[in-house]
């Protein structure tokens, strides 16, 4: 039984939320909302090629838009910035939380422990993923890369959400994540326990080893017991 933490913070994507199934969710209202530009292209259809313009999260914004304009069989073609400004204003709505999410952070927060956010990517994406997971209640900051003007692993945006929770280094921080070269070397890199939730990224570092490795965020429980 490990000892139990001042404070957990969290990655966002393939962490707290199934980003899959949430990409699945938003290209099969794409295709709705598109349907009458598209050359009656399958709703099933639609899904594999916003999932490899989405290449988890990782796919360059520019190239993603000009992708889907060349991927998807267009009778009245959108422009990049229309596809953009779709992406911006709707992915984060349907957002899917892992198995779990809700009992884990409820039984995490009822034991007394600080819970938080760090994240890369575009602020309106990452507030609207929060928003409708409806996980804001149990956290004490969020922070955003996009917002803060520095991401991970960066050790300047862990220390911003320190500062804003009045912790330091000294205290027994746990980050998890699912990128062992962002989330987890930032984490590292500030003498926090780290958790990795395996299945989204391979481990290629070898100048560190993960404190704990998970398949899903539940498994925190057992840890602590």
């Amino acid at each position: 039984m490990a000892q139990q933490p001042t404070a957990i913070l969290f990655d966002l994507d393939n962490t707290l939320t199934n980003r899959r199934a949430s990409v699945t969710q938003f290209a099969r209202q794409f295709h709705v909302d598109f349907r009458s530009r598209h050359q009656m292209l399958r709703r099933d259809d639609m899904v594999p090629i916003i999932q490899n313009a989405d290449d988890g999260g990782y796919r360059p914004p520019d190239e993603r838009w000009r992708g889907l304009q060349k991927w998807i069989p267009w009778k009245d073609k959108p422009s990049a910035e229309e596809i953009r400004d779709y992406w911006y204003g709707t992915l984060g709505l349907h957002a899917i939380g892992v198995e779990g999410l809700h009992d884990t952070l409820h039984t995490l927060k009822t034991r007394g422990i600080t819970l938080g956010i760090i994240t890369n990517g575009p602020t309106g994406i990452q507030n609207s993923t929060i928003d409708t997971l409806n996980i804001r209640q149990y956290m004490d900051c969020a922070i955003v890369s996009e917002t803060v003007g520095v991401k991970k692993p960066t050790t300047q945006i862990y220390e911003i959400a320190l500062a804003e929770l009045g912790l330091t280094t000294d205290d027994n921080i746990w980050f998890a994540g699912d990128n062992p070269a962002t989330d987890l070397l930032g984490a590292y890199r500030m003498n926090m326990t780290t958790v990795w939730v395996q299945g989204h990224h391979p481990w290629q570092d070898d100048s560190f080893q993960p404190d704990y490795t998970v398949d899903n965020i539940s498994e925190l429980l057992s840890i602590l017991g």
